[in-house]
């Protein structure tokens, strides 16, 4: 997990999805500045999945919360409202703002929760990454031991919430890494850069730690 740069809502966004979700508030008598009622947030219509495509574009095709590519074509990608649509005002489950993308996984698991923390406020470097175990950890340096940030980073990976180092998600990075090690080795002298060059493809958070840890 890693800070993820906002981007602004795409071309025809309002035309796409806000309007018509406004349309079928109002047709279902649901108040646009409230949240919905109780049972309702499953029955949303899905407009946002609409500019499905721009935020996979926008965002590199890059899960806001495992940070490794998402592959479309497999429907393996998904809008994450950050602010649960259940809980949150009827209008923010169509805000471009409030969406991340994420791979289903990840999605899953973020479930309704509103104590995980926000890839768009990230501080840098708050996770950093143990190459030997695929473990995502905690810096200390930014978080020290006992702070309320400490305390919500915890949380976020924990098995509670994200579970960022659960088995499937360690194996994935391991393998990522292992593709880098044995890529660099190729004969050639573009054999490093291109080996870098597709893991910030696979991973950004492993790049930018195979970068951090000069590797």
């Amino acid at each position: 997990m890693i800070p993820v740069r906002p981007l602004g809502p795409p071309a025809g966004f309002a035309t796409r999805v806000v309007k018509p979700a406004k349309r079928w508030a109002d047709k279902n008598k649901l108040v646009w500045s409230a949240p919905p009622p109780a049972g309702w947030s499953g029955r949303l219509k899905d407009y946002w999945r609409n500019c499905l495509d721009d935020l996979h574009d926008g965002y590199g095709a890059t899960c806001a919360y495992l940070a490794v590519y998402t592959h479309r074509s497999l429907q393996d990608t998904s809008v994450d409202h950050f602010e649960p649509k259940s809980k949150a005002p009827l209008c923010k489950s169509y805000d471009w703002s409030n969406f991340r993308l994420a791979c289903r996984p990840m999605n899953t698991n973020k479930d309704e929760f509103q104590d995980v923390l926000d890839p768009f406020l990230l501080p840098p470097e708050l996770f950093i990454l143990n190459l030997l175990s695929g473990r995502v950890q905690i810096n200390h340096r930014v978080a020290p031991v006992g702070t309320p940030l400490h305390k919500q980073a915890q949380h976020t990976i924990g098995r509670d919430r994200l579970k960022l180092n659960a088995g499937p998600f360690r194996d994935l990075r391991l393998r990522f890494i292992d593709e880098y090690f044995a890529n660099r080795q190729r004969p050639g002298p573009r054999a490093l850069q291109e080996a870098r060059d597709l893991l910030r493809l696979q991973s950004p958070f492993i790049w930018h730690e195979v970068t951090r840890q000069g590797l």
